[in-house]
């Protein structure tokens, strides 16, 4: 996150040390930093979230376009839209 263990920035001047420290870039990192810090997330791995195509291909429903849109309706609506829909 730019910055030495133990040894900050000094900030409270605003000279070139501020603005480096405090950029979108590490205010985004820092809040990342304290979110998984407070959730217990530190040095967890994360598995890869799955992709559309692989939840339809897991539940063998990728064979072409249709039956994997089909797929996804069924997951989201409980079943076939109606023809009108369609």
């Amino acid at each position: 996150m730019g910055q030495e263990l133990f040894l900050p920035a000094e900030t409270s001047a605003g000279g070139p040390a501020a603005r480096t420290w405090l950029t979108t870039r590490t205010i985004v990192a820092r809040a990342n930093f304290a979110t998984a810090l407070v959730e217990g997330e530190l040095g967890r791995v994360r598995r890869p979230r799955p992709t559309f195509g692989r939840l339809a291909r897991d539940a063998g429903r990728a064979a072409d376009l249709a039956e994997a849109v089909g797929f996804y309706n069924d997951l989201l609506l409980g079943g076939r839209a109606p023809a009108s829909h369609a």
